[in-house]
């Protein structure tokens, strides 16, 4: 598997590679709480703590056998991130996860870039399941979610704070699914 991904132009979009000079935007973003409310992380309370998710987490993915996340940009300013992680090697699945600055939510930005991550997952990734995960109350997202035609899949407990737990949905769709939903035979 090709771990590099592309630079991809989506409109006024860009996603590339997640770079240590993205920790302020990347702050900016993280240390708002209503932002963070569905996450497992956060908000940030330093500097420090996107600095260290950057170079101590998401840098290092290639050692996990995963691709370096998505810094999704406008200006090439980072104002969210997507990610593959979770790989199962007997399902050739990955889970993909991603967070949008509360700044740009309702302007279709996800819808895009969902649909540009959901293809190079299956084509140049070459994975055979998609996974995406969210808590049960994150109505927006399951809607998104649905829109591609992720199905329900299991509801699981996921640890949002330390030791608290809530509900959450995992969904999913199979490289075949998706090619017959989008008539790419």
């Amino acid at each position: 598997m090709d771990l590099s991904l592309p630079v991809l132009h989506i409109g006024k979009i860009k996603l590339r590679e997640i770079q240590k000079s993205d920790f302020p935007a990347l702050y900016e973003v993280g240390s708002n709480p209503e932002m963070c409310k569905y996450l497992n992380w956060g908000p940030y309370k330093r500097v420090s703590e996107a600095l260290y998710a950057i170079e101590g987490i998401y840098l290092k993915r290639h050692e996990e056998s995963l691709p370096i996340p998505y810094a999704i940009c406008i200006n090439d300013i980072l104002i969210g991130v997507l990610e593959y992680h979770s790989y199962n090697e007997d399902e050739k699945s990955m889970e993909i996860g991603f967070f949008l600055s509360q700044d740009y939510w309702g302007k279709g930005i996800m819808t895009k870039v969902l649909k540009e991550a959901i293809m190079l997952g299956f084509y140049q990734l070459e994975l055979e399941k998609i996974v995406i995960s969210t808590l049960a109350e994150n109505e927006r997202c399951i809607k998104l979610i649905k829109r591609f035609g992720l199905e329900y899949q299991e509801s699981k407990l996921f640890e949002v704070a330390e030791e608290r737990f809530e509900v959450g949905y995992c969904y999913s769709i199979y490289k075949d699914d998706y090619i017959w939903r989008n008539k790419l035979l």
